[in-house]
């Protein structure tokens, strides 16, 4: 079995941070993310 996954970068506009990881949901992670709850 194949499992799916992402690599990302994500950056904060405010504190000009980036946040590299991997996910296998990316949409739940990008809505975390901009929910701030990094």
């Amino acid at each position: 079995m194949h499992m799916r996954f992402f690599v990302y970068i994500l950056e904060a506009i405010e504190s000009k941070k980036y946040y590299i990881g991997q996910t296998c949901n990316l949409e739940q992670r990008v809505r975390t993310h901009n929910s701030g709850r990094v």
